[in-house]
């Protein structure tokens, strides 16, 4: 390599270095930028005797924030999580008494999801993406795809409860699904599904197995299920 040679190399990787370090520091300003959002809206709701505040998300302006920064910074990683938690709060505030409305705006929060799943890459914003997902599509009705998403979950369920990625672990908190207790609420939540498609057969084998796995979570609950379905009745009005 000829002295010119090397000082176009040295030049090369200094712009590189340059432009990683702008890169980094962009992205630090929009982590830092999201965070300042996401607090106000990551409130808890209070209800006592003597107070009663509702959460933050049920404020239009927190949503508005979101909605604004994923304008700002499009298919940008902190783009996606901020629409993940957008999401969030549409779900607990933005529906409608319309049952076919409700069904189709879940739906399409579903495909919005889907589509967050295949291009994020932050761990944490991809399990609250795919948890989020099994509900919009259960309250979208389409059973058959939210348990599809429920069985890629319990595949690597591990990875889920063991996740230190502080979002998700706020998801989880204000979901009231601590990471332990996933397992037990979606292998429920199947049981509901397939009653739900007129399967008590399965339904039954869900219930069976998940009071087999866990056999102190929601013990009432769950023996009910099992009986009634032992005896040819669903335990869900919606059922068979």
């Amino acid at each position: 390599m000829t002295a010119k040679e090397f000082m176009m190399l040295i030049l090369t990787l200094m712009l590189i270095s340059q432009m990683d370090i702008r890169a980094a520091g962009l992205d630090g300003k929009r982590r830092v930028e999201l965070s300042n959002i996401l607090e106000p809206l990551q409130k808890p709701g209070i209800l006592t005797e003597s107070i009663q505040e509702d959460p933050g998300w049920y404020e239009a302006t927190n949503r508005q924030a979101l909605k604004d920064f994923i304008t700002k910074y499009p298919e940008s990683e902190e783009a996606y999580q901020a629409q993940v938690w957008l999401i969030f709060a549409q779900a607990n505030t933005e529906t409608s008494r319309d049952p076919s409305l409700k069904k189709q705006i879940r739906a399409e929060r579903a495909h919005q999801l889907e589509l967050i799943i295949a291009n994020a890459t932050n761990p944490g914003t991809l399990k609250i993406a795919k948890i989020h997902r099994v509900f919009d599509l259960f309250e979208a009705g389409n059973y058959a795809a939210s348990e599809k998403q429920i069985d890629e979950i319990l595949t690597h369920i591990k990875e889920y409860e063991e996740e230190e990625d502080k979002q998700y672990l706020k998801f989880t908190e204000l979901m009231a699904i601590p990471p332990a207790e996933l397992e037990p609420e979606l292998r429920d939540m199947v049981v509901i599904e397939e009653c739900y498609q007129h399967h008590p057969d399965k339904a039954l084998v869900w219930a069976e197995e998940l009071k087999n796995k866990f056999p102190t979570w929601e013990t009432q609950s769950v023996n009910n299920a099992i009986n009634l379905l032992k005896q040819g009745k669903s335990p869900y009005t919606s059922g068979f």
